[in-house]
């Protein structure tokens, strides 16, 4: 699952404060040729949103699929720091997790920058995408946006000059895709 983005204080004055985005999961593929015996899997959970205030994003979930031969792991994604006021941060875009097992295995894509310099915010940043999710959409003075698709991280909160502070974004969960051939 994608990562929970990070949540934003309160701001006065021209002051701003942006939480950083979740990061995305780990996607993995695997073909087989035939298919016996018993599996077990997990569908990693959504991260959660940083709660109103300076407060980071949980992690998304690990999304496993194993049994006789095979062992695929798509890593969920890291939830994004909370961010104060005024603060003279700059974000820098972060890695998606990994993935193991499977014949194609890909890191989760990477978050935008977000640039917080004397209390003007300079770029926004979006939640880290995945092959089956897009990043949650763009959000101004509010909370951040949930992941959209599978294993998408969550958008960060942001507050410019408002007595509100804003809650991250979810991420999205994961996803097992079984297709038989025929």
């Amino acid at each position: 699952g994608g990562g929970g983005g990070g949540a934003a204080a309160i701001t006065v004055g021209t002051n701003t404060s942006h939480g950083a985005c979740g990061k995305s999961g780990g996607y993995a593929k695997k073909y087989l040729s035939s298919v016996t015996g018993t599996f077990t899997y997990t569908i990693g959970a959504a991260g959660v949103g940083g709660s109103a205030g300076a407060n980071a994003g949980t992690a998304g979930g690990n999304t496993t699929f194993s049994g006789i031969g095979i062992s695929l792991t798509a890593n969920g994604g890291g939830g994004g720091i909370g961010d104060t006021a005024g603060s003279t941060t700059y974000q820098l875009p972060t890695d998606g997790a990994d993935a193991t097992g499977g014949d194609i295995n890909i890191s989760g894509y990477p978050t935008t920058a977000v640039s917080i310099k004397y209390g003007q915010t300079l770029v926004f940043g979006l939640g880290g995408a995945t092959p089956l999710g897009t990043p949650a959409s763009l959000t101004v003075n509010a909370n951040g946006a949930a992941g959209k698709g599978y294993g998408s991280g969550g958008g960060g909160g942001n507050a410019y000059s408002v007595a509100t502070a804003r809650a991250g974004g979810n991420g999205a969960g994961g996803i097992i895709i079984v297709e038989e051939l025929k």
